[in-house]
């Protein structure tokens, strides 16, 4: 099930654990240029865009054990209207008795986007790796987990305003309608 949000305001953050992670370094940095801009950075022609969460698969696979598969979204619309480069990193947490925690990041993806949508890139694809940029990543699986229940926080990012400013949201993805998958025993 997909969940299609309409963002008009710019919400930071900056969680701890992304900071060892490409991606979560580029969030980390875009967050202290918009900090440093203020509370009036959103305001490039009233900002507004849209991005399609596609949500997250469970299922057990040979040779891989327990899989959550994080898949990359659908649709995800400039900022300011213009063409500009788009940030997408699913990071997986697992409930613990401390409650939910971050149990592993993956590189995230890259994409580039117009107020129309994603458009392909020179390679001909709409995400590829932020990690090598010679390969197609419209999901990232995260494999071979232990029994418990497990969520998908996925990142959003958007580069290259015509001021300058970065822009981060954050949501929890889908599986099923609910918010979390469980692996018993």
């Amino acid at each position: 099930m997909a969940t299609t949000t309409t963002a008009t305001a710019t919400r930071l953050h900056g969680t701890a654990s992304l900071a060892t992670s490409l991606f979560g370094k580029l969030v980390l940095a875009g967050a202290v240029v918009t900090g440093m801009l203020g509370a009036n950075a959103q305001g490039v022609a009233a900002a507004s865009t849209t991005y399609t969460s596609a949500g997250f698969h469970c299922q057990y696979e040979a040779g891989a054990g327990r899989v959550v598969t994080a898949v990359a979204p659908r649709s995800m619309t400039s900022w300011y209207g213009g063409t500009e480069n788009v940030r997408w990193q699913p990071v997986l947490y697992r409930y613990t008795t401390s409650g939910w925690v971050v149990w592993q990041n993956k590189p995230g993806s890259l994409g580039i986007a117009t107020s129309n949508g994603l458009i392909n890139n020179a390679f001909g694809q709409r995400w590829i790796s932020a990690a090598s940029t010679s390969y197609s990543a419209t999901y990232w699986d995260f494999a071979n987990l232990p029994a418990g229940s497990y969520a998908i926080r996925e990142y959003y990012g958007w580069d290259a305003s015509p001021n300058g400013a970065s822009y981060d949201l954050n949501g929890w993805g889908l599986y099923n309608g609910n918010s979390y998958c469980y692996f018993p025993n």
